[in-house]
């Protein structure tokens, strides 16, 4: 599992607010600075039409061109049973999907075992808070189920960043059983090297 900065830059394509023309246009432009790793991102996936499936398989399938070795993800926000069509995006030739930050495991462990019985590749994000007040925020704003044992623990701790990251490593303990390629963190930025230096050191 993948717990470590990752070397290569990754391109994402916001597919909410640009047509599929652009989507081209921005991959090619992607491979010609050498980026070799696109995410296509979509608040709602009725958005993935088959349009997309279809640049992406004609891209794969074109082994003369060097554009033929860029990996595809697909990365989402709502996990719901309408989302489950990774078959599409296998034989489309996509490698990969980046799960929404979610802390029930029985919403989407069925997507983990739909996505490997494919051979697709699976991260999933995962959030560090800072304090309890980041906690509240994301349940009431971003309908994150975040559990309200960790929200009670960091508010009777004195040292509230120091119970998150306890949480996160057994979440990500938790995850590698899980067979999850790797994890996408989502680091407050002043906060950054601190919480890198303790999950790093934490893991092989």
């Amino acid at each position: 599992m993948l717990i470590k900065d990752y070397e290569n830059l990754i391109y994402e394509i916001n597919l909410d607010n640009r047509d599929i023309n652009v989507a081209i246009s921005n991959i090619y432009t992607a491979n010609e600075l050498g980026i070799k790793t696109i995410i296509f991102f979509s608040e709602k996936l009725d958005l993935i039409s088959g349009d997309l499936l279809d640049i992406v398989s004609e891209i794969k399938s074109d082994l003369t061109s060097d554009v033929s070795n860029i990996c595809f993800g697909l990365s989402f926000d709502e996990i719901t049973e309408d989302t489950m069509f990774f078959n599409d995006l296998k034989i489309a030739g996509f490698d990969f999907i980046l799960l929404p930050e979610n802390y029930e495991p029985s919403i989407f462990i069925p997507f983990i075992q739909e996505a490997k019985s494919l051979e697709l590749s699976v991260f999933i994000k995962l959030g560090i808070f800072l304090d309890a007040q980041q906690v509240k925020f994301a349940q009431k704003f971003l309908n994150l189920n975040i559990p309200d044992d960790l929200l009670k623990e960091m508010k009777n701790s004195e040292n509230q960043l120091n119970v998150s990251l306890k949480f996160a490593k057994e979440y990500i303990d938790f995850l590698s059983i899980l067979e999850i390629d790797g994890i996408f963190l989502i680091i407050p930025q002043e906060k950054n090297l601190l919480i890198k230096k303790y999950l790093f050191n934490n893991f092989d």
